[in-house]
This record gives structure tokens, C-alpha cells and sequence, in this order.
């Protein structure tokens, strides 16, 4: 699959989707309530908004939503009808993204995780400590790492749960203290948690006709521009989902490890699934034999991966 090529969504509203059990969930999305879609107009997200854009988390590919702020249960419903299940916290939940972007260190922590009983469910970003992208370096070269991280954790064995806004490699944005920031503050930082940025010829970038505390996102980081934009993060997490849906050998069971220049891992479903390099140093490097599949960015003239940047290979038979 190209990075161009088209991604349909898995099901739609009234598709008569059957939600999966909770078991079988392998992408699940974290909503933080106050922050995803104000549907009342009061500034403050809530339960309507939430169900209006259900149609947006089934479009992403994933399998369950862990809605945290909410009043009551009365969206669960609505998630069922979408084909979604209403997950709980992880039991086995693993922080990649509290790591280094430095591959013997990320290497080390996946082989304690995946040593230490069943597989995990792996995260890159949380309420309380950070946006990867954040956490990764400043804004620029922290998105660039983020969507190499999103595809090392979806070649992982494992689950993966994403927070609201990481399919588009948001940064924090500062917040200032006011009734949203105080209605997001128990559930974590204000600027990990802002307002999920829709649409920025909206009031409020999409998020509440109220206005309210719109940061600066940038057209780019908005859900909108993602959507249309071939080399957009959100676009790279719908072909990777897209992959997975389609190759038996995602998530593999287990891996095997690769040797791989200085700066970089390797490795590879053990069943024969795809090759997964990830680069963290300032070089490109060559790849392994095998037929490109996704890159997190563009392979340079010569058919190297760049710095800082992923790949997903199929192994050559």
C-alpha cells in the first residue's frame, strides 16, 4: 500500500456492526470527555458530542473506546451500534513513549514488556505526563518521531490504545486557567488535554460553537486538513490500521530480532510476518530485504531510510 492510496473505513453508523469483546479489542482509543466535542454549546465536551462523531473513531479502524469523564453510561449504546466496544483501563499497560527516541533503549524496554507475561497494551502518550510529540523533541521533529513510534507500537505484539488527538501528532498547547481548563484538570495536564481541534473554519477549531480555548494548532493539526492530506499523520495511522486489518500476521504473536546498524532496530513477526525497522539516528540507513509497505516519512533517492522515521517491509519469500 502506498501512501496515496485510498483507506475505507471497517463499517458505518447503522452498519448493524457487532461489537468485539473487550479481549478481542487490539486498537483502542482513549476519549478524555471534557476535551473531545462540546454538543450543547457550553465549551465543556460532553456525552452528545462524543456520539455525534462516533462515525470518526470507526473511521479510524479502531476496535474499542475507554471514555473517561463521563456522567454516566448512557453512550454505550451508540458505541455499539458503530461496532465499538466500551473498554476499561489496560491490565498490562506499557509507556513507550516515556522512553528516549533512542533505539537500544526503546529495544530494551520492548523486551522487558514482552518478557514480563502476557502482552501488553502499549501506549505512546498520557493524560497526565505528555503528547509524544512533546515528549519526542520540539514540535517539528517530535511529529516526525511520534509517526515512527505509531508504527513500531502497531507491529507490536500486543494491544495499542491511543489518546484522543495522537492520530494527528498533536503537541501540548498551553491552556489558560478558565472553566475548560478546570473541567479537564482532574482527568490531566490541560495541555496534553486540549480541545480535539475538528475543523479551524469553525468557532473553536470545530471543537464548541461557545469559542473557548482554541490554541494556535495550525491548519495541519486539525482533523479536517488530516483527512485530506496523503502525508498527514492521521492518514498514515488509517493505512497502518488498514494493514493490520488485512495481514493475519498483525499483531504477531511474537517477534524476532533483527541485527541492525547503530541507531536503529529490527524485527520481524515470528510467524513470517512484516519487517519493522525504525531509525532514530541522524542518517539514513539501508534496509533489509523486503517490499516497502509504509514509511513514516518518504525513502531517500537511494532507497534508504531516513533519520528519525519507520518502516514496515512484507519479507521477500
Amino acid at each position: 500500500m502506498n501512501s496515496t492510496a485510498p483507506v475505507t473505513p471497517h463499517g458505518g453508523a447503522g452498519s448493524g456492526n457487532i461489537a468485539p469483546p473487550e479481549s478481542d479489542a487490539l486498537l483502542g482509543y482513549v476519549v478524555v470527555l471534557p476535551a473531545f466535542h462540546d454538543g450543547d454549546g457550553d465549551g465543556i465536551g460532553d456525552v452528545t458530542g462524543l456520539i455525534s462523531h462516533l462515525g470518526y473513531l470507526e473511521l479510524l479502524g479502531v476496535d474499542g473506546v475507554d471514555v473517561i469523564g463521563a456522567p454516566d453510561d448512557s453512550w454505550t449504546a451508540a458505541l455499539q451500534r458503530h461496532g465499538l466496544v466500551a473498554l476499561t483501563a489496560p491490565d498490562r499497560p506499557a509507556d513507550l513513549g516515556a522512553q528516549p527516541f533512542d533505539a537500544d533503549r526503546l529495544r530494551v524496554a520492548i523486551r522487558a514488556e514482552l518478557a514480563g507475561g502476557p502482552a501488553p497494551t502499549w501506549t505512546l502518550s498520557t493524560a497526565g505526563d505528555g503528547r509524544l510529540a512533546s515528549r519526542w523533541d520540539d514540535r517539528d521533529l517530535g511529529e516526525r518521531r511520534a509517526r515512527a513510534g505509531l508504527l513500531v507500537v502497531l507491529a507490536l505484539p500486543g494491544r495499542v490504545r491511543l489518546l484522543q488527538g495522537d492520530e494527528l501528532g498533536l503537541p501540548v498547547f498551553a491552556v489558560p486557567d478558565g472553566p475548560y481548563a478546570e473541567s479537564v484538570r482532574p482527568f490531566g495536564r490541560p495541555d496534553v488535554l486540549v480541545p480535539m481541534p475538528w475543523d479551524d473554519t469553525e468557532p473553536g477549531t470545530g471543537f464548541s460553537v461557545a469559542g473557548g480555548p482554541a490554541p494556535a494548532f495550525g491548519h495541519r493539526h486539525v482533523v479536517a486538513a488530516q483527512l485530506e492530506s496523503p502525508t498527514s499523520t492521521l492518514t498514515l495511522l488509517r493505512h497502518a490500521v488498514e494493514e493490520r486489518s488485512h495481514r493475519p500476521s498483525l499483531p504477531p504473536e511474537r517477534i524476532e530480532w533483527y541485527g541492525a546498524p547503530d541507531h536503529c532496530f529490527a524485527f520481524r513477526g515470528a510467524d513470517g510476518g512484516i519487517i519493522c525497522v525504525l531509525n532514530t539516528g541522524p542518517h539514513p540507513v539501508p534496509l533489509p530485504p523486503g517490499d516497502p509497505i509504509l514509511t513514516s516519512v518518504p525513502l531517500d533517492d537511494l532507497g534508504r531510510l531516513p533519520g528519525d522515521a519507520a518502516a514496515w517491509l512484507a519479507p521477500v519469500p
